[in-house]
């Protein structure tokens, strides 16, 4: 399904996202409720040992109101829009991306 421009976030997306952080030692901690502009939820991260959080914002912004989780396009590091993942086609682009993005959240101090 199309949204404007973007492809519409799936559950798969959410459940891929959602697995590979548990593996990597990530929790979600919480799932707060977006800026009701262009944030459609927000993810408060920890990893297993770490006493710091992170958060990971999903963009939203629709034509006439915030879209909902299911249908976000992205999602990005709160405060750094450079460090985010496009939900694109399972099994192409997304995975690697994925992967990437595990990564980075991987190499930083919490």
């Amino acid at each position: 399904m199309l949204t404007g421009r973007w492809f519409t976030v799936t559950i798969a997306h959410i459940e891929a996202l959602r697995d590979k952080l548990s593996k990597h030692k990530w929790s979600v901690d919480e799932e707060l409720t977006g800026d009701d502009y262009s944030i459609s939820a927000v993810w408060k991260l920890s990893r297993f040992y770490g006493s710091s959080h992170i958060y990971i914002e999903f963009e939203g912004l629709g034509d006439f109101a915030v879209l909902p989780l299911n249908e976000a396009y992205a999602c990005h590091l709160q405060g750094d829009n450079s460090f985010s993942l496009y939900f694109g086609k399972l099994f192409k682009t997304f995975d690697a991306e994925l992967d990437e993005f595990i990564a980075q959240l991987n190499g930083m101090q919490t």
